[in-house]
This record gives C-alpha cells, structure tokens and sequence, in this order.
C-alpha cells in the first residue's frame, strides 16, 4: 500500500474519491461538527469535573478575583501567584467561561468539543491546501479517534484542543504564505522562499504561532513541522525557508524551556526523574512505538498507565529505538521509490513528540511515562499517512463508485466512534475515571490515592483508609499518601496520627504547603500557636496567595488576643475572594471583640447572603444583636440557629441570657438546662442557671 503514496495523489480529478475530497465544503464540515458532537455526546450529558479541574477550576481564586486576570498575565508560576503552568490565554478562556456559566460542566465541555471540532475542520483544510489524499478522511479519523478523548473530555485539557486550534491556524496560514495550494504554487524543485507571498498571512501565522505558545509550549514544534513540510513538497529547504522560520524558533525555545523550569518547580525533579542517557534513548524509542501502537489498535485506553521500568541491562527494550532508527532509515533511503511523504509523516510524528519523549522532566511521568493526550497534535502525521494510502489503495480499485467509496469510510469510523463514545462515558466524574483505571492497572498508587481522597470526602472512612494504606504500599516514599491519612485521621479526632503522617509527609517533601497548613491546623488542636503559626506561614511562602493558609494564620493571632494582626489577614483574603462566608464570619467575630458590632453585623449579614444557613453567623448575629440591646432580633436569631441545630449549646446559653434580661426567667431556665445536657461542664451556662434559680429563691 506505501509503495502508492508515491505520486501521492489521486489518478484522475475526476474520481469518485476526488468528488467526495472536493465535495460541498459546507456538507464537508457540517459531517465533521456531526461526527465529533455525536462522539462525545455522554460527555455533554453527564461529563463532570476531574482531577486537575479543581486546580484549574472549581478552586482558581484567579478565575473569580478582581486581579485575576491581571495576575494570570503577569505573575508567572504558583509560588508568585500564579497558574502552574504559564498558559495565560488557556486561563483567560478559564475566566471567561467561569462568567459565562459559574461551575456548571457542560459549557466547559462543550467548548472543548466544539475546539475539537474545528480542529478536525482545519485538519481536513491543511490536508486539502497540501494535496493529500484522504483529507476528509484524515479529518473525521482525527475527530472520532478514541486517544483523543482525554484532550476532548478533560477540562483541563483545554490547553490541548485550544492550542492545538492555533497551531493549525498558524499552520494553515503559512501555507497561505508559502503559496502552497493556490494557482501559483511554486514547482517542484523551486526553492520556496523565491515565490511571491501574501505578507499578511506570515504576520498572521506568527501572532497565532504566539497564541498557540500561550496556551501550551508543545506547538513549538511548529516551525520544524514547515520545514519539513517544505522539504517534502519541495525536495529542499533554501536559506530563505529556514529565515522566514526563525522568528518562530526565537519566539518557541524560550518558551519551551519556560515550561521545563516551571515543570521543575511543581515537582519535576528528583530521582523518579533520573535516568542514564542510554535510559532516555531507550525510554523515547518505547514511547514512540507505544504511541503508534495505540493509533493502529485503540485497545485498553486508560487514564494513568503502567509506568515502565527502563533497564539498560534488558536486552529487549533496545528493540524500541533500534526498529524505530532502522524504520526511519529505510524510509529515508527510500524515498526516490515511494517518494518523501511516508518519512514525512513519521517525522511529523516523532518531531511532534520530541518534548514528550523522556528527555525533558514532565511532571505526569511521575505516574507514567505516557498519557493519551501528549499525543494530540502528533496523531496527524500518521492518520494522515494511513488515510492517503487507504484512499491510494482503494482508488485502484476499478469501478470503486462513490456509494462503496462512502462505505468504506464508514467501515472504518464506525468502531472509532463507537469506541470514543465508550471511552467519554467514564469521564463523568473522578470516582469513575479512578476506578476505570485501578480495574485496567490495579497498580496504580495514584488511582487508589485520590480514589481513597474522594471517599473520605463522602464519609467512607474506612475504604479510604484502605486505598491510601494500598497506596504507600505501592509507593513508600509517596508524601501525598501520608498527607491524606493524615486528614483522615484529623476528621476522626486523632490528631496524634494527624501530626506524625504531616510530619513524615513533609519529610518526603517539604515543599508541600498543603501538608504545612494542615498541620498548623492540628498543632492548633493541642495548643501549640506559635508553632502552628509558623507552618502557615511556610505554606504562604510555598504558595502565594493559599487563602485557607492565610485564614487559618488569622485565626490563630485571634486566638492569640492579636486582634488587630487578624484582622489584617481576614481583610486579605476577603480582597483575593470577596466571596467566602467562613472568613467574613472570622472578620465579623474578630470586629466585635474591638467594640465594632454594628461593622461586624455587617460581615455577619454578608456571609449568610453568601451562605444561607450558615448557623455559626446566625449565632453570631444573635450576640451582636443582644449587644446593642436589640433583644427582639437577637432572640429571632438565636431561635433561628437552635431551629437548624437544636443541639447548639452557646444558643441556648445566649437565648436564656436574653430572656432572662427580659424577665422571662422559665423560658431562660428551660435554655440554660438544655445547653447543660449538651455540654455539662458548660461552667457560664451553670452560673447563669445558679444566678436565676437563687433570684426564684429569694423572689426577687
């Protein structure tokens, strides 16, 4: 079948093939916006959030915040505020849709599907602009190819469809630029640079060049792409070409090496990391045939797979580069008899994957060396391959009329889209993504881990403990694992346990600023505020902008009597995220102790606006409101938070307060009793109770 991707184009203009490559563009595209929303329908139905999207999403203060947007541009990295990867326009899209429709999933899923789409669309132009044949085909195989799916029904992977969108463009008007696929295109042979070029579209290809940058650096592979596009439309690459390009390097190393750094900060460096060079090469050459094992047979699809154990002295894992160096070869040799695409589309496949390769430190190879979605824009090279010389081979056929040319096709997307809609239905919550993968690599620590989180989220104590105690057997030196057993422990009241597993977990990996506030919060629980106070701060320092952290500093100078330090806090974290309930309750509480009730009624008011219900400002506004001696809207309150929790005993105890005040001593009594049942050493309860069961005594 290769051997006819020589002349790579079809026999006669006038084929059944080349009226259906030419067909209505309208119909054309309609087909693909068809195929792909039909694919990745259970995704628009029940797809949910997972994993990374509460990073991202559900909790990015810098999607709702006033300086959000500002900060998403200008701060590069977490430790300054930042996003963790510096994608800016990814994260501006993030905020846009956050306005649009708050954290309802399926306007994210629908932009992502629909960015799919139009990929699938561009796909499908590229391929027509280059002469390929089976554009169309190409298209719909790109948009309902099952490894996909990760890039389309993740959230997170906006950063893929939504860069991967402005590479195309960029890509598509360089050709416009090139003049390759118009009238004039230059001959065979003709260096390409010689040619008159439209300008406009080579200032546009570099401004979506940098679009594609800013939303994830793997497109800055771009540039050698052209250059080989050059030469396998040309048979060469002038000076001029690789001038005309230079640009685009100038603007993509930097990048690229911008997202290694801030790989490294997050936590892409240490010995799970490390290999010998001999290891990288042989590590790179089993990817790449793992990539094109899973293109050519979609089998066993799963969020986190195996990772490898790359070995030098394991005489079968140098098979991997060797048959991939030797496949290159051949083709290279050959390509005066089947001609130069074959070895361009590999090229384009392998150059396309080359930062994902192992030789750079990528933080989700700490889980595995390979996931579907590093893969996204380098499947063209060979989809393309598969569908020009599918359409060669079927082009030869005789009498191939049109209708049998359309079943063919349908032969071959039918078990794609059948296996895509398969693959989109676990993404409707993490639970299922987690469980899909420990029942297709029961070896995963990070399965069974965030599993383990999410049922301890539910009150399934017990079977989370049993996924984090898998997990760190699995996994010894896994600071996660110990970080979450140890919130297990601080819901049950054990903040012994809670204590040790933060420790080990920060000795595992100090860094780790949600271990520090944690812990803070149990030294808090046996008393030691100043030590706790110190790893808020270490939290803050790790990650700018923690407000659980700073809130939890502000309560702990509140504990102190440092009532203004608090306030100080409270205040900062309101000016990050006005909308927080809990800590305008915190700023309320730590206002009323300075005398500032009628500011800190206000607080109190906001944080029920924000959080209806919310018994602990209900409480709060009862004191206040009994403070400025308004004794009919304090009883009101305190009712209100005894009716949503009768077994609050500081309500009874201020209800009874109230009605003492006015006289009604039976009804205070019966309040005082009731929060004596509840808290029997409740020693003001106990006073006040003495104080009116003498006053009866006396008759006074």
């Amino acid at each position: 079948m290769i051997l006819w991707l020589h002349n790579f184009q079809l026999a006669s203009m006038n084929s059944p093939f080349a009226r259906l490559e030419y067909a209505n563009a309208t119909r054309c595209i309609t087909l693909l916006l068809f195929l792909t929303i039909a694919a990745y329908i259970p995704v628009l139905r029940h797809g949910g959030f997972i994993w990374d999207d509460d990073a991202y999403i559900v909790n990015n203060i810098l999607l709702s915040s006033d300086s959000g947007l500002r900060d998403i541009w200008s701060r590069i990295g977490p430790q300054k505020g930042g996003t963790p990867q510096y994608y800016p326009l990814v994260f501006t899209v993030f905020r846009a849709e956050y306005h649009l429709w708050k954290l309802a999933p399926f306007g994210y899923h629908l932009t992502n599907i629909l960015l799919h789409a139009l990929n699938a669309i561009l796909v499908w132009q590229i391929l027509r602009r280059l002469s390929a044949p089976g554009a169309l085909l190409a298209a719909a195989i790109f948009a309902l190819h099952p490894v996909h799916v990760e890039s389309v029904a993740w959230v997170t992977e906006l950063k893929n469809v939504l860069s991967g969108f402005f590479y195309l463009l960029s890509l598509l008007c360089y050709l416009r630029f090139l003049g390759i696929g118009e009238s004039s295109s230059p001959a065979v042979g003709t260096p390409v640079g010689s040619c008159s070029k439209p300008w406009m579209f080579y200032f546009l290809a570099i401004f979506l060049f940098i679009c594609a940058l800013a939303c994830k650096t793997v497109t800055a592979t771009l540039p050698a792409a052209i250059l080989l596009i050059i030469w396998w439309k040309t048979g060469r690459v002038s000076w001029t070409d690789m001038l005309s390009v230079l640009p685009m390097f100038i603007l993509g190393i930097p990048s690229g090496l911008l997202s290694a750094y801030l790989e490294r900060t997050i936590g892409a460096s240490g010995h799970e990391w490390t290999l010998p060079a001999m290891g990288h090469l042989l590590l790179a050459g089993r990817i790449l045939w793992f990539y094109a094992g899973k293109l050519i047979w979609p089998d066993k699809l799963m969020f986190i797979y195996p990772r490898w154990d790359v070995n030098a002295a394991v005489w079968w894992q140098y098979l991997f580069p060797l048959a991939a160096a030797a496949l290159m070869a051949t083709l290279w040799s050959g390509r005066k008899k089947i001609g130069r695409a074959p070895l361009t589309g590999v090229l384009f496949f392998a150059g396309t994957l080359m930062p994902v390769l192992g030789f750079l430190n990528v933080y989700p190879m700490r889980f595995s060396y390979v996931a579907d979605h590093f893969q996204y824009l380098a499947s063209l090279g060979l989809i393309a391959l598969f569908a020009a010389a599918t359409t060669l081979a079927i082009d030869r056929f005789s009498g191939a009329g049109l209708k049998s040319i359309v079943f063919i096709y349908f032969l071959v997307l039918l078990p794609l889209g059948v296996l895509t809609y398969r693959q989109s239905s676990i993404y409707d919550n993490a639970d299922h993504i987690w469980l899909d993968t420990l029942k297709k690599n029961p070896a995963c620590w990070l399965a069974h881990s965030n599993l383990g989180f999410s049922l301890a989220s539910q009150g399934k104590t017990e079977d989370a403990v049993t996924h984090f105690r898998e997990a760190l057997r699995l996994k010894p030196d896994f600071a996660e694992g110990y970080y979450n057993l140890g919130e297990i422990f601080a819901r049950s009241g054990k903040v012994e346990g809670a204590i040790t597993c933060y420790h080990e977990a920060l000795r595992l990996t100090p860094d780790l600023a949600e271990a520090h506030n944690n812990l803070g919060v149990a030294l808090i629980g046996k008393g030691k505020t100043d030590e706790a106070i110190k790893h808020y701060q270490e939290a803050l320092r790790l990650k700018p902008k923690y407000l659980e952290a700073e809130n939890n500093w502000g309560l702990a100078l509140a504990e102190q009597g440092k009532t203004e330090e608090a306030i100080v806090h409270f205040r900062k974290v309101l000016q990050l995220s006005p909308n927080l309930a809990e800590t305008h309750n915190n700023l309320g509480i730590a206002l009323a102790r300075q005398g500032k009730t009628t500011k800190a009624i206000e607080h109190y008011q906001e944080a029920l606006r924000l959080k209806p219900g919310f018994v602990s400002a209900i409480y709060n506004l009862g004191i206040a409101f009994a403070e400025q001696g308004n004794a009919a809207e304090a009883i009101a309150h305190y009712q209100e938070a005894l009716r949503i929790n009768p077994e609050l005993a500081n309500a009874h105890n201020g209800l009874g307060t109230v009605l003492a005040y006015l006289g009604r001593r039976d009804e205070a009594i019966r309040h005082f009793r009731k929060a004596l049942k509840i808290t029997p050493n409740y020693q003001q309860a106990q006073k006040n109770l003495d104080t009116l069961l003498e006053l009866n005594q006396r008759g006074q």
